[in-house]
């Protein structure tokens, strides 16, 4: 019992309730779900759950509802998974604990995966600065910076796969990686080494 609504004596209508009540047996994980992850969630994702309070404590079950629609405000998705006894048979989650969740996601397919320093964010969005080369007034090779706006769809160890959303950014272009928030369309780029950022598929 976490909460006595009504006591002995009170005049209640038919229905009414007396007691709040918390059964243990059926725990639930409310889940908050990041707009750019929730379309790779795939059917019923196995999902891992840790406590940062408790090291070395962990769990797999999986996610079983999901809702398709984004909090108004937040912008983030709604999921729930229902814990089976026997995923935690020690009762260590408790109502009211905070958890940290990792979803297993589709894997991303046909993309370009570039340096995740090369991914600039700013006002109007994310993008990439594309080394773009040309002549200079002297009639020699020279490289100008290009913005690319991009999508991100997801990243991991130092790489983000990205998307072009307008213009095309195809593997093996050069894009700026060092000192890319101070470029600006058009400026004058001087490479600092011969190996540069290329998108890889």
């Amino acid at each position: 019992i976490v909460r006595r609504i009504a006591s002995v004596g009170d005049s209640l209508a038919a229905g009414s309730p007396v007691l709040e009540i918390v059964d243990r047996s059926r725990r639930e994980i409310a889940v908050e779900i990041p707009a750019g992850v929730a379309a790779r969630l795939g059917q019923k994702p196995r999902m891992h759950v840790s406590l940062e309070e408790l090291r070395g404590f962990g769990l797999e079950t999986q996610l079983d509802a999901f809702v398709p629609v984004a909090d108004e405000q937040s912008r983030v998705f709604r999921g729930l998974a229902r814990l089976e006894p026997e995923e935690d048979r020690d009762g260590v989650l408790k109502p009211g604990m905070f958890v940290r969740v990792k979803l297993d996601l589709e894997p991303l397919r046909d993309v370009l995966i570039v340096p995740s320093d090369a991914v600039r964010i700013v006002g109007a969005g994310t993008l990439v600065v594309r080394a773009k080369a040309g002549q200079g007034e002297d009639g020699k090779p020279s490289l100008t910076a290009e913005f690319v706006p991009v999508r991100v769809l997801g990243a991991q160890s130092g790489e983000s796969a990205v998307e072009p959303l307008a213009g095309e950014l195809t593997d093996g272009e050069s894009l700026v990686v060092s000192g890319n928030d101070m470029a600006f369309p058009g400026a004058p780029l001087l490479p600092r080494s011969p190996s540069a950022a290329e998108p890889k598929p």
